[in-house]
């Protein structure tokens, strides 16, 4: 079985492929639950995690891996099929038995080949629907693994050790194979606990605790199945001690040979009788005294073993138990040893005896007992009732000793019975509850009683009393009497208490005081209630009724006072007014409201109701004192004692309308005013301005009123900041406030306000804005060119507010001019013409012409920008016989333009006597050489420079011919050798250039006389 392309996705399809023991091949059975006695897995694939789910509920649905969700579709059960195979069987059918019902994973189509897909299909048996299991291919829970086995310990009743000689409650330990362990360790000590049965016993550790010695572990095994590898005192051991995993009583089911363990066999058995994974051991214990072990089941087996101990042993302490007294008889106990059971049955030892328990124990004492008559004291014992009906402490007045059977009498014949009531005389035999030794009789002495009673001397003058009836002598009385209620003429009054009893009187009263409290005496006592009376005061209640401030009376009075008058008296109304500032009585209203009467005659408590009126006031409003317009009202009749009304509204153009004041230069209007008089009200006018200081940090508000006739208002300028984020500019310093918020504007720079000014005088709401100065140069950047008085930097000063800070306000000049000077450089004249000034950069994309207008507004570079021509130069090439005069036929100067190619003359000078070699650069001919019809070309790279090309020669072999003659400046005739002509001029060599050779240098000498006649004379 495989899982397509080793996926790992939900819906990854299932198929069968040859086996390459990858992991997406392997399978592990994890169980879910047993339902209806079936049990039931996921088969969870070892690569993705995920498991086998039926894509579907029906015969032919796909089998494909998906993420776990306890679904019937991902639940399996086995059904054996035979030889080691099975048929997995989905929970989707049934699974109970095998049948068409059931759905099994099924081959589809009975293909072997690579991809063959896997379904569910209806149970048919073929072989297409059986499967095998492979060993370490499986597993079948979380405990049935291929690399540890388990061993569960337990410690039967006591404590299990770990490795470290610690107790643990982790008693269910993992090993691995081939490795070898240490058994663990336990410990149990039993506890003897004793029930001495009203005894004592000195007891302590060795009579209490028993601890065993541990001797090693059980296993819970049959004797005849093998297990792995365990050392003991005599070394390793195998053969019968090798036992395979015995479970459920059926030691045939595993092949335990060479201690192996069959897993395949085991599961095929498992699955086949259905037995889950809660496996148990059963069989015949079987001792193991072993040290250490290796390989005690495999496949991950479970080994349980059981502690063995020897039990301990504890000392059997000694009992006492204290004599008693039982019916009159002294009992005495003597210890006879310990027991099993409370019932005394089973004795395990006495006192000393060494006793074995096979658990936590309880152990009984016993006793014999002895018993005899005995002699008892017998008491009396009183207490007196106290006259508040609390009692004596107990005195005792009887105490004597009496055998059982002998009898007690008490009368109390000598108790004083005018103070105190005589019990019943105490008489009893000692026996049963009397064989106490010291055993008391309690009695009660109660007080005698006496009665009060009250009497009145007017019973028109009393209502009620209180106090009578019975007390004990000596206790506490407190008698009263309550006066009856006033008629319409007399008032009671209270006249004391009269008696013919002598009394003790108590908490400051006396026969006078009402109520009276005294101690009863040991007699019966009547108190006499006495008054006196007295002619009645009643309230007349005066209302006194002021009209409002709207005209009305209102329905309670504005003021009551209570009269006290006698009753039959008379009061006359009007003399009862009052004289109130701002009121008048009325009479005629008092008259009609108390009955049309003038008088009222005191019967009783009453009533009088007066009235008056109230005065009526004028209220002027003046609006104009203070520069108003008008108002809503300008006087109104108002009650004395009203408010004014002060919601009237004036009117002034621009200002509000701030109240009204008695005072005309108030600056508040009154909150209330109550009339009293006839009064002037002055409006109060109020403007209130706001002065906003905007400035670089922050912008402030400054709030101001003016009130009535006032023409500003007085405002403290804050304190202004410089603008930190100028750039390009110098020395930036606050200048002041400006109200111009346009920098631009004429006048915006200037300072309006000083920074910080105080008291500024301010008309209206106005805003100002900080403004900040800086200095800024334009410098300009000649590139070449000749600096003038134009081109100097220049240092302004400009402008910026708060408004608009990026905004500023430069300062307008006019760019300056520059000329280039032209340079011969290569051969070549480079000439300049100014084009325009770039702002900052050379590159920059803003221009400006020469003289331009401009507007400097932080430091700025002027870069000049030159249109340049460049022209090849003029040079001149001069031929130089370089014989002086002697030379004759040289070419003329040419004039040439570099890079221009130009053939030198082909004409070649001429001198007398030499040949003519060439031009060079040198006379000495140690320059360049050059020929005649030479191409040259650049011989200079210097403009309006001359070249010049000496000629080179070489002399040659000549006939002087010296002519004398007194002729000066003949011109002298040359001859060549070989050739007897004559010439003349040739060489134009004139007498003064020519030397002056002697005669014996010369070949020939020729005179000329004055007649132009030749001789040679040699």
């Amino acid at each position: 079985m495989d899982i397509n392309a080793a996926s790992i996705d939900n819906g990854a399809n299932v198929q069968i492929w040859d086996c390459i023991n990858g992991n997406a091949q392997m399978f592990a059975f994890e169980y879910v639950k047993t339902e209806n006695g079936v049990p039931y897995w996921t088969i969870r694939n070892n690569y993705s995690g995920k498991v086998l789910d039926v894509d579907g509920t029906a015969a032919g649905a796909n089998v494909q891996q998906y993420t776990y969700h306890g679904g019937d579709n991902q639940l399996w059960t086995l059904k054996m099929a035979g030889d080691g195979y099975f048929y997995i069987c989905s929970k989707l059918g049934n699974c109970t038995s095998l049948d068409s019902s059931s759905l099994v994973l099924d081959l589809w189509g009975y293909s072997t080949d690579n991809g063959t897909n896997i379904t569910i299909s209806g149970y048919h048996g073929s072989d297409n629907q059986q499967w095998y299991l492979w060993d370490n291919t499986i597993n079948l829970s979380a405990e049935w693994t291929s690399t540890n086995y388990k061993v569960d310990y337990n410690a039967d009743g006591g404590t299990l050790l770990d490795e470290n000689g610690n107790e643990t409650t982790d008693t269910v330990r993992t090993y691995e194979y081939d490795r070898i362990y240490n058994f663990l360790k336990a410990k149990r000590a039993y506890t003897v606990s004793y029930e001495t049965n009203g005894g004592t016993a000195a007891i302590n550790s060795s009579n209490t605790d028993a601890p065993g010695t541990f001797n090693g572990w059980n296993e819970q095994l049959d004797s005849n199945t093998t297990h792995g590898e365990v050392k003991g005192w005599d070394g390793w051991s195998v053969g019968t001690w090798n036992w395979a995993a015995y479970y459920n009583g059926n030691p045939d089911l595993l092949r335990a040979t060479n201690n192996t363990y069959d897993t395949m066999w085991a599961i095929l058995h498992y699955r086949e009788h259905g037995i889950d994974e809660g496996r148990t051991f059963n069989g015949a214990s079987y001792w193991l005294p072993a040290l250490s072990f290796k390989n005690l089941t495999a496949n991950g087996g479970t080994v349980n073993v059981k502690a063995d101990y020897t039990n301990g042993t504890v000392t059997l302490p000694n009992a006492e138990k204290a004599s008693v007294e039982i019916d009159g008889k002294n009992v005495s106990y003597t210890f006879d040893g310990w027991y099993l059971d409370p019932a005394l049955t089973n004795r395990v030892g006495g006192a000393g005896d060494t006793y074995t328990p096979a658990g936590n124990t309880t152990l009984y004492a016993k006793y014999t007992t002895q018993s005899e008559n005995l002699i008892f004291n017998q008491k009396i014992r009183v207490r007196y009732e106290n006259a508040d009906g609390t009692w004596t402490s107990y005195t005792t007045i009887f105490d004597k000793d009496f055998r059982t059977g002998d009898t007690v009498d008490y009368d109390f014949g000598s108790l004083d019975t005018d103070k105190w009531v005589r019990p019943a005389a105490v008489k009893y035999t000692v026996s049963g509850q009397y064989q106490i030794e010291g055993y008391t009789t309690s009695v009660d002495i109660y007080r005698q009683t006496y009665n009060v009673t009250v009497t009145y001397d007017n019973a028109d003058a009393f209502s009620a009393k209180s106090g009578e009836g019975t007390y004990r002598w000596g206790e506490t009385v407190t008698v009263s009497a309550t006066l009856a209620q006033k008629t319409a003429q007399y008032t009671y009054q209270w006249a004391g208490f009269e008696t013919d009893s002598r009394l003790s009187f108590k908490d400051g009263t006396s026969k006078t005081s009402n109520p009276v409290t005294f101690v009863m005496p040991e007699e019966n006592v009547t108190l006499k209630a006495c008054s006196a009376s007295q002619t009645n005061e009643y309230t007349v209640t005066v209302e006194h009724y002021y009209m409002d401030t709207a005209g009305n009376y209102a329905d309670k009075p504005s003021v009551a006072e209570a009269l006290t008058p006698y009753y039959g008296e008379t009061l006359v109304h009007k003399n009862l007014a009052r004289e109130i500032k701002g009121l008048s009585f009325n009479e005629n209203k008092t008259i009609q409201e108390n009955g049309n009467c003038t008088q009222t005659e005191v019967k009783g408590n009453t009533t009088v109701r007066l009235y008056y009126d109230r005065t009526v006031c004028t209220v002027t409003y003046d609006y104009r004192t203070n520069g108003g317009t008008s108002a809503d009202k300008e006087t109104v009749k108002t009650y004395y004692g009203a408010d004014a009304d002060l919601s009237v509204a004036a009117y002034k153009n621009g200002w509000e309308h701030a109240g009204w004041n008695t005072e005309s230069d108030s600056e508040t209007g009154l909150t209330r005013y109550t009339v009293t008089g006839n009064v002037t009200l002055y409006a109060v006018y109020r403007k209130d301005i706001t002065v906003t200081f905007v400035d670089f940090a922050q912008t402030y508000k400054r709030e101001g009123s003016m009130y009535n006739n006032d023409t500003y208002a007085l405002i403290d300028a804050p304190q202004c900041s410089t603008y930190g984020g100028w750039e390009n500019v110098s020395d930036v310093t606050a200048v002041g406030f400006n109200s111009r918020a346009d920098i631009t504007a004429e006048g915006a720079e200037k300072m309006e306000v000083k920074s910080g000014e105080e008291h500024l005088k301010i008309p209206d709401s106005i805003t100002y804005y900080t403004v900040c100065r800086a200095d800024v140069t334009l410098t300009y950047e000649l590139n070449g060119g000749t600096e003038n008085d134009t081109t100097k930097p220049v240092t302004k000063t400009v402008y910026c507010n708060a408004a608009t800070p990026q905004e500023v306000k430069g300062f307008k000049l006019q760019l300056g001019e520059s000329v280039k000077e032209s340079v011969d450089l290569d051969g070549y004249t480079h000439s300049y013409a100014f084009a325009i000034w770039a702002q900052n950069s050379p590159e920059s994309e803003t221009r400006f012409p020469c003289n331009a207008d401009y507007v400097l507004k932080k430091n700025t570079v002027m870069y000049a920008v030159w249109d340049e021509t460049v022209t090849p130069i003029t040079y001149y090439i001069e031929f130089d016989g370089n014989a002086g005069t002697a030379a004759r036929n040289v070419p003329e100067r040419m004039e040439v333009q570099y890079g221009e190619e130009v053939v030198l003359p082909e004409q070649k000078p001429e001198r007398t006597g030499f040949t003519f070699m060439g031009w060079n650069t040198r006379t000495d001919g140690q320059g360049t050489e050059y020929q005649p019809q030479d191409t040259v070309k650049n011989l200079t790279t210097v403009n309006h420079a001359t070249v010049k090309l000496y000629a080179q020669w070489k002399q040659r072999r000549i006939i002087l011919v010296k002519a004398a003659s007194t002729v000066y400046n003949d011109t002298i005739i040359k001859r060549i050798p070989g050739d007897e002509e004559w010439y003349d001029s040739v060489g134009h060599l004139t007498i003064d250039e020519l030397k002056n050779y002697p005669d014996e240098l010369c070949e020939q000498v020729w005179h000329i006389d004055k007649q132009g006649n030749i001789t040679r004379v040699k």
